[in-house]
């Protein structure tokens, strides 16, 4: 089996832990074809950070920008990542996009887990996190950005260690829901529509099956829900998911949270309780206005034809 190519899009509005996530991702032992930055802003501080990054002579990277809006529209900023991967390479149907938050740190085996899960037939890696707490966060970063490989793989592992507990617990459920939801007749009935669940800010889907999803529905704009909206639409689809929460090392580097103290409270649960459609009204091709992203290419991976 020829395993599938890994492009990575990170959407952002800052650049508190992205030296530090674009770290992380120069130390895989599976390098990604493709790293696009999709920021919801313009601010030129992106493109220094990106461009003092080093990673995989094949590796292509591409920062995408536009003003912010005067909200947070985090589907738009993650569709603006997917567009301008299409307009930048050939990205094969069976790709895996992998889209990860800019908070967030991988560790050296995990691009490679979530191509391995290709051999399974998914289309889907439903993965997961450990949060670190503000001290964690500081130490990792230091030896991510100061370029100490060994010493943050050995924090990644010692932290990933902490949380496994965790991680199984919350594995067993949602492989029990991935098992169910598979039951002939039944199985869609005695599992959420959205269950088992996505975690936004960490997971991978195929190409092809985010294109006939039309990608992120863009209605969502604030906090909350649309990862829970993308999940219902995949599992919807019938696509092959493949639950991977504790073995994929991920580390949510620590910042003040924007989440409200009741999820039902959040801008995105009147939008997710609404009627819904398989296919995004307001996604990959057919987009919510704003002013036309720019694209600019960091480094041009061997190759590649960019």
């Amino acid at each position: 089996m020829t395993l599938p190519e890994v492009h990575i899009v990170i959407p952002t509005h800052t650049t508190r832990h992205l030296a530090a996530t674009l770290a992380a991702i120069g130390a895989s032992e599976n390098p990604p074809r493709s790293v696009v930055v999709s920021v919801d802003g313009d601010d030129a501080g992106f493109g220094a950070v990106l461009a003092g990054q080093r990673f995989a002579p094949l590796t292509t990277t591409a920062l995408v920008t536009r003003p912010h809006q005067g909200e947070a529209r985090l589907n738009q900023v993650r569709n603006n990542g997917l567009r301008a991967l299409r307009d930048l390479r050939p990205v094969e149907p069976d790709d895996f996009v992998l889209v990860m938050d800019g908070d967030m740190a991988l560790g050296p085996r995990s691009i490679g887990q979530h191509v391995s899960a290709a051999a399974d037939g998914c289309d889907v890696v439903l993965a997961s996190r450990v949060n670190l707490s503000e001290d964690d966060t500081k130490l990792l970063s230091t030896a991510l950005c100061s370029g100490d490989r060994a010493e943050a793989a050995a924090m990644m592992d010692r932290f990933w260690s902490a949380g496994e507990n965790d991680l199984k617990v919350r594995q067993r459920r949602l492989e029990r829901q991935r098992q169910m939801r598979a039951w002939p007749i039944v199985g869609g009935m005695l599992v959420k529509p959205h269950k088992p669940k996505l975690l936004g800010g960490h997971h991978s889907v195929r190409r092809w099956c985010m294109e006939a999803l039309n990608g992120y529905d863009e209605r969502f704009v604030g906090y909350g829900y649309d990862d829970d909206d993308l999940a219902r639409r995949l599992h919807f689809r019938g696509a092959g998911t493949a639950v991977r929460v504790d073995t994929i090392q991920a580390f949510h580097l620590w910042h003040p949270t924007r989440a409200p103290q009741r999820a039902t409270d959040a801008p995105g649960y009147r939008v997710f309780t609404e009627t819904w459609k398989p296919r995004a009204a307001l996604g990959i091709d057919s987009p919510s206005a704003q002013p036309e992203p720019e694209i600019q290419i960091i480094q041009k991976g061997a190759a590649t034809g960019v």
